[in-house]
Formats: C-alpha cells, structure tokens, sequence
C-alpha cells in the first residue's frame, strides 16, 4: 500500500506572503487569545460577586435613612414646642419658679413680673429639656446643640432652630451630610398674652370691686359683670386677696384649642401689674 503525504491547511492569518505557516505568529496569536480569556473571565467573576443592585439599593437605603432623621427631628420639635406651649399657658407665661397661689402663677408677685419680652425665654426654657428627651431616642444630639430664634406673629409664631453640627452617612465611597435644622410654625399668638393683660388692666378694679361667693356665684358671674370681650373664655373666682384667671382663646387651630392660659393677680398689689 502506497501512502498518501498528509496535508495540513491553516486559516490564510498563520500563513506568509508565500503561503506557508508561520509557527511564530501562530503562537503569537495563541498567546493573546489565552491572555484575553484569563482577563475576560476574572473580571466576569469580581462583577458578579454582588447581587445586581446591591449597590443603588445600600446608596438608597443610607440616603432614606438620613432624610427619616431629618423629618424625626422635626417631628420631635414640633411634639416638644405644642407640650412647652401647653406648659407655659397653664404658667401665665411665666418662668416655673414664681409665686403661685393655688397653682396659678401670679403676675403681680414680689419675685416675678409679667413681661411680654420675657415669653420667647421662658418658651425656650420649657422647650428645650422636651426637645433633648425626645432627640436623645434615635440621634447623637442635644438641644444645646441648636441655636433657637422665635418670631412672633399676629396670629401665630415661628420657631426656628439651626444646629452647630452636621450629621453625617456614607456608604463605601460616597459620603452624605446636612446640617439638622428646623423651622416650626405655631398657630398660636403669643400676643394673646398681651391682649389679656390689656383686658384685665382695664377691668382690674372691677374684678377687685365685684364680690364673689363660691357657694353661689360661677366662674362666669365676674366675667359677666365686668364685660371682658368674647375674644377670650373667661373663668375667674377669688381666693382671699387673689384673682384666679382662665382665659381660653375663642378662635384657635385643632392643635391649639385645649390650651388655657392660667394666672393670678394679688388685688392688693394691682399698681405692680
């Protein structure tokens, strides 16, 4: 039997000019396309390692999480100025450490005066161990942290409050912050502290004159005597030398109309007012 040479063709790319193979290029070419599979494939296997969107949905979830705190910080001002607001009412306005007569605060003491530049402090005072209770539930920040500005208005007051320090979030490369800050409006005039002291003032002698027994008479029989306006409820009675006052605001928001302002005023010290 004769045998046959044997016949190998290759693609024309391993051939030369000539028309025969090129070992070198040959292996050149073998070279490249292993080297190009190795990289194809480790990089296919660190891509897939996470799953698809991981990522967005970490990014996502630290951003919510940074606006939830934003709008938890407004919530507890808002819970914290209603519940101050609540507290200074039933104070007349004035600071927890004045002379009280049957839990009324009195506007004529000795210790303390009526003065309506002093609401906004008082408000503050109130306001603030409220604010840190509540923040010190989920966030690293004081009330002390913030600086606080109360801006009366005719019918309502704003209360702004900007903190000193940022809170941060971040997420592998990206970084978020924003500064916790607040602004609140109060519908609730603190002029109304005005208005009744302008009431009373110009009746107090009136109250002082209008006998009242409390086995016969109401609440509402002095109010009824000495005409206080219908801008406020009126509840007054007398205890020995004192007037005991309880004005509810007649035009007032849902949120503001079961808060009464209580005070006293010592009928003998009327000049003081």
């Amino acid at each position: 039997m004769k045998l046959l040479p044997l016949k190998m063709t290759f693609p024309k790319a391993f051939l030369n000019r000539r028309g025969i193979f090129s070992p070198t290029l040959f292996i050149f070419s073998l070279v490249i396309l292993v080297y190009a599979f190795s990289i194809f494939s480790g990089n296919t296997l660190h891509t897939f390692t996470q799953v698809l969107g991981e990522k967005q949905a970490n990014l996502t979830a630290t951003y919510l999480s940074a606006e939830y705190d934003f709008f938890f910080i407004e919530k507890s001002a808002d819970t914290a100025a209603y519940t101050a607001l609540s507290s200074l009412a039933s104070h007349g306005g004035m600071k927890n450490d004045c002379e009280t007569v049957e839990g009324f605060s009195v506007w004529n003491s000795e210790t303390c005066t009526f003065t309506e530049k002093d609401l906004a402090e008082h408000f503050l005072i109130l306001f603030k161990p409220l604010f840190n209770a509540t923040l010190q539930k989920r966030l690293n920040l004081t009330s002390d942290t913030f600086t606080y500005q109360v801006t009366p208005y005719s019918n309502r007051f704003t209360l702004i409050g900007t903190a000193s320090e940022q809170l941060s979030y971040s997420y592998l490369t990206i970084n978020y912050s924003f500064i916790p800050h607040f602004s609140r409006d109060i519908p609730f005039p603190l002029s109304s502290y005005s208005l009744l002291k302008n009431d009373v003032l110009s009746r107090i002698d009136c109250v002082k004159n209008t006998p009242f027994n409390p086995l016969v008479d109401t609440p509402e029989t002095i109010p009824r005597t000495c005409t206080f306006p219908t801008s406020f409820h009126w509840s007054i009675t007398k205890k020995n030398n004192y007037a005991l006052f309880t004005a509810l605001p007649q035009e007032s928001s849902s949120l503001t109309q079961d808060i009464s302002i209580r005070f006293a005023i010592d009928l003998n010290r009327i000049t003081q007012l």
